[in-house]
């Protein structure tokens, strides 16, 4: 009778095998306790994310995603069609066109409009269209995020009737939430879905490794998403200036958002770093992520420099990539350059856009010292 060996090779090779079963089994848990955090900060901000394919209109969405839009028995893919069932029709029309214009262009689009849920009872949504264009240009995707402003609307009507100072001040505040959460959420929801649908693929071609990287960062974006959550609904300020300057917190953005991607990027500070405004140093920094945000995806740059410069009489922040490049003429069409330009005028600042299709872009924002900054 035989007696069946096992050679060192052998024994080895079981050891390589049980080893790459454990490792995928602990990327499958972290892979879920980051999709556990995005649905918290998601509930938390009423504020769901989506995916659709452009070409076929397949599409997956988050819990909150379709809670929001009345779809709870949906799980997480659903027709893009389908997604629209419950949308006021009076609203469809304009969202249809609108969604189809961002696929077209290629930009992105702001969509309000209303869902109608079974008692009759109406939501309002407010839906943010970011398209992806492969490596060719053409855009095979969209993400997006959907938020809940059902309850900001009412607020914003019934401020209508009050006195004049009153509805402004509380307008304001109303306006920085939402204009925070487009900024640091609605970003840290799509580099989510983006580095977990890249997990996902790179799991089932079994390489661990870069799996795991895609999750990491995927856990670290909703970590942070979450976190900004909560500090803006207590209107603290951002998490990267605690501790930290805007030279800093500038630095670091640009380290991470570019980390993991073909991007080269550079930061460098020009000149005497000097204390500024509270205000001048988060919406600078609001800017600058909003800026990078935009190369990044829209422009697909790969070369990316972002300056911030210290003289006498102003601090200037300037970003400049090799990118595609816009017609500057609608250059404020999307919330993103839009809420670049609201903030630049909120401290006084001038806002400057060099860009044409093809011959990337430079974005510059210069804020003369026209008020003490302090030592």
């Amino acid at each position: 009778m035989g007696v069946d060996v096992q050679t060192p090779a052998s024994s080895q090779a079981l050891t390589d095998h049980v080893d790459a079963h454990v490792e995928v089994a602990r990327l499958r848990d972290e892979l879920a306790l980051t999709r556990r955090m995005l649905d918290d900060a998601q509930r938390l901000t009423r504020t769901g994310s989506w995916i659709v394919d452009a070409t076929s209109g397949a599409g997956s969405g988050s819990v909150e995603f379709f809670r929001i839009l009345g779809l709870p028995g949906k799980t997480s893919s659903a027709h893009f069609t389908e997604c629209l069932t419950n949308v006021h029709p009076d609203d469809l029309p304009a969202v249809l066109e609108g969604f189809q214009e961002s696929v077209a262009t290629g930009e992105s689009r702001p969509l309000h409009y209303r869902v109608v849920a079974a008692d009759g009872s109406t939501t309002d949504i407010e839906t943010v269209a970011q398209p992806i264009r492969d490596e060719t240009g053409r855009v095979v995707r969209v993400v997006g995020t959907v938020m809940d402003v059902t309850e900001r609307n009412h607020v914003q009507e019934a401020l209508r009737a009050s006195e004049k100072s009153r509805q402004a001040a509380v307008m304001a505040e109303r306006d920085r939430v939402v204009r925070d959460v487009h900024d640091t959420l609605a970003h840290a929801f799509t580099g989510v879905i983006v580095q977990l649908e890249a997990a996902d693929d790179a799991a089932s071609r079994g390489l661990e490794a870069e799996a795991g990287a895609h999750v990491a960062r995927a856990e670290a974006m909703a970590r942070a998403g979450l976190q900004e959550a909560r500090r803006s609904v207590m209107a603290l300020r951002p998490q990267a200036l605690e501790g930290n300057d805007l030279s800093a917190a500038l630095r670091e953005l640009v380290m991470r958002m570019t980390d993991g991607t073909s991007v080269i990027s550079e930061f460098a500070q020009g000149g005497v770093a000097r204390r500024l405004p509270p205000a001048w140093d988060e919406h600078l920094l609001r800017i600058g992520q909003e800026a990078l945000t935009n190369a990044i995806r829209h422009g697909r740059a790969q070369r990316i420099v972002m300056e911030l410069d210290f003289s006498d009489d102003a601090v200037q922040l300037r970003l400049t990539d090799d990118g595609r490049g816009f017609d500057t003429s609608s250059a404020f069409d999307g919330l993103g350059l839009a809420g670049i330009k609201a903030r630049a005028s909120s401290i006084g600042g001038h806002l400057s856009i060099s860009s044409a299709a093809g011959s990337g872009t430079t974005i510059s924002v210069s804020v003369p010292h026209s008020t003490p900054t302090g030592p």
